[in-house]
């Protein structure tokens, strides 16, 4: 139980057993070593000790329970010969040391762990010594070490028992990496993070307008209408947004082309979703818009692992054979429709502006002579306005509507 990391030698593999032995902690410690690689987490424990019961409120085989007090972390190492490296980091207790559900396990749990966490604190290298710290919690817990036991030999015990028994395995639990990297972001600050946005503790802070950006700096690739464009710049800014809307109000529309935005910038980015439907949608039209080698779909870690090699092996050797001259052809015609695209959309909006603009003399715009002109169309036909502004010109907007209703009712009679 020493928490160093000093080689354990197991003795020579001269019989078929020893052999058999170290074969089983090489295929072990090969799947550890996988699963670390695949998921970032060193599941790789020992078992020890252990607690069994025969559950009486189960029928058959499966009333038999065998469950591990504690996981020790291991390190496990092969060296050219029966040699192992047993390296004790932290520990973490099962929680349930029976699996008789009812009235106090919560309890039973409790004193479980807190009678573990002593022993852990005033330290522990036997395993003599922690056996004896639990036989008030296990009576008759025998300190020697022993083989796992059988079934048939835990038949009829319906009192929990504590035994100097273990197992090395491979501790691969359900979401464990999500927890592995919920503890690696624990103590450190979420402020102006977009895990801040995304477990609603603060709003996202935003300025009221963000500045349109230039075309050359633009990388969407669907229609988007002013709201989405704004969405697509403002998830450029830290911590992030979020988006909310009923179905078909174009969130998925808006999410590729975030996506997009991203790759065009050189950024990567990840998108995760609860429902494969839903990722399903993004995917399909990410395919649609020619990026199809440049997103990676993962839904299952082992089945999806062919997969994902085989599409590397495929679309990486097409990006590293496709000539830079090719690139720089495509970013200056970029450039050239961009800066043209840039030019249209200045003219458009000096014609908006001129459109909607109050005269600081007449206090009205452009579009409001016009829409008033359309009003009086019906009755003013045959109206020569020209013939009007020497009279109206130098009028101030106070005494023209002052003299408006003096006009007669039929303009015709001016003429």
């Amino acid at each position: 139980m020493s928490g160093d990391d000093q080689p354990l030698n197991l003795g020579a593999a001269t019989t078929a057993k020893a052999r058999d032995r170290i074969d089983r902690l090489k295929r072990i410690a090969k799947a550890a070593d996988l699963h670390r690689r695949e998921t970032g987490v060193s599941a790789l424990v020992l078992a020890f000790p252990l607690i069994t019961v025969d559950d009486r409120a189960i029928t058959g085989a499966s009333s038999i329970r065998i469950a591990p007090l504690a996981l020790w972390p291991l390190k496990l190492k092969i060296q050219g010969g029966p040699r192992v490296d047993e390296l004790r980091c932290r520990t973490r207790t099962r929680g349930q040391p029976s699996a008789r559900p009812g009235a106090g396990a919560a309890n039973a749990a409790s004193a479980w762990r807190n009678a573990f966490n002593t022993l852990l604190s005033d330290g522990v290298e036997r395993i003599p010594e922690l056996i004896i710290a639990f036989r008030e919690l296990a009576p008759g817990a025998e300190p020697s070490l022993g083989p796992v036991p059988q079934p048939a030999d835990i038949k009829g015990q319906h009192v929990p028992k504590l035994v100097a028994s273990g197992a090395i395995m491979v501790a691969d639990f359900p979401s464990q990496e999500i927890v592995s990297d919920l503890r690696a972001v624990l103590g450190k600050p979420i402020t102006d993070t977009a895990l801040e946005c995304l477990l609603h503790i603060a709003e996202a802070r935003h300025p009221g307008l963000l500045p349109r950006a230039k075309e050359e700096e633009r990388f969407t690739t669907l229609e988007a209408d002013p709201s989405q464009e704004e969405a697509v710049l403002a998830a450029r800014q830290a911590p992030g947004l979020r988006l909310e809307g009923p179905p078909g109000t174009g969130k998925s529309q808006t999410i590729v082309n975030i996506i997009t935005d991203c790759l065009g910038r050189g950024e990567t980015i990840m998108l995760v979703c609860e429902k494969q439907a839903a990722l399903e949608v993004v995917h399909k039209r990410l395919r649609a818009e020619g990026l199809g080698r440049r997103v990676v779909r993962i839904e299952d870690t082992q089945s999806d692992r062919k997969r994902l090699l085989q599409e590397l092996q495929t679309h990486i050797p097409q990006i590293i054979e496709t000539q830079a001259g090719a690139h720089n052809e495509i970013r200056a015609k970029r450039k050239e429709t961009a800066s043209a695209i840039d030019l249209l959309e200045a003219d458009l909006s000096a014609y908006h502006e001129a459109v909607y603009a109050a005269s600081e003399r007449l206090g009205l715009s452009y579009r409001d002579v016009v829409a008033r002109i359309a009003t009086h169309e019906p009755a003013a036909r045959g109206l020569s306005v020209p013939v009007l502004r020497p009279v109206l010109g130098q009028l101030t907007p106070r005494r023209r509507g002052a003299n408006r209703h003096r006009v007669p009712q039929s303009p015709r009679r001016l003429v």
